[in-house]
């Protein structure tokens, strides 16, 4: 009697355990809740004077622990943990800004993921710097949603000594 009840039992918990990695997998809201990887990701790019310059150690500063790599196409890949409300942020320089360029990624809700592809762009003779590029979120409906990323600076001012550019919001 007792192997029968464990059969009946080993049977039907290999029925339902496919069945909730399906829906785990598959059915958004359940799935971003339960997220495994860094809910912020993203690649950032510096561009000067119309010549991609490369990023290198020291180039970017993290704020917190989360990780960053730096490509052999001179570009950086960075991640971020997230899972709670708020700003996680990195910086970028280069002795050619001038400043120090924050970039802030705002996470909505704790399981929000995003991505982003930035390419921060400086024109040394006009003493200007942009932003371009993209970053996707999801929406309360667990829908993809992607925004274009476009901010321009003039740098000629000697009061600006931060840059900043929030996305995500």
């Amino acid at each position: 009697m007792k192997t029968r009840t464990k059969r009946r039992i080993i049977v039907i918990v290999a029925s339902i355990f496919p069945l909730v990695v399906i829906l785990v997998i598959f059915y958004k809201p359940i799935y971003y809740r339960f997220y495994w990887g860094d809910r912020i990701q993203g690649t950032v790019r510096l561009v000067i004077d119309n010549e991609q310059a490369a990023l290198q150690e020291h180039s970017i500063l993290i704020i917190g622990e989360d990780k960053m790599e730096y490509n052999d196409d001179g570009t950086a890949f960075i991640a971020f943990r997230g899972g709670e409300y708020g700003d996680y942020g990195f910086y970028v320089e280069n002795s050619l800004i001038g400043q120090h360029v924050l970039i802030n990624c705002f996470q909505h809700n704790w399981w929000s993921v995003q991505t982003f592809d930035l390419t921060i762009s400086v024109n040394t003779s006009a003493r200007t710097l942009s932003f371009g590029g993209y970053y996707t979120t999801i929406s309360d409906n667990c829908e993809i949603l992607k925004e274009e990323v476009l901010k321009a600076v003039d740098l000629s001012g000697d009061w600006l000594d931060i840059i900043m550019l929030r996305i995500g919001m």
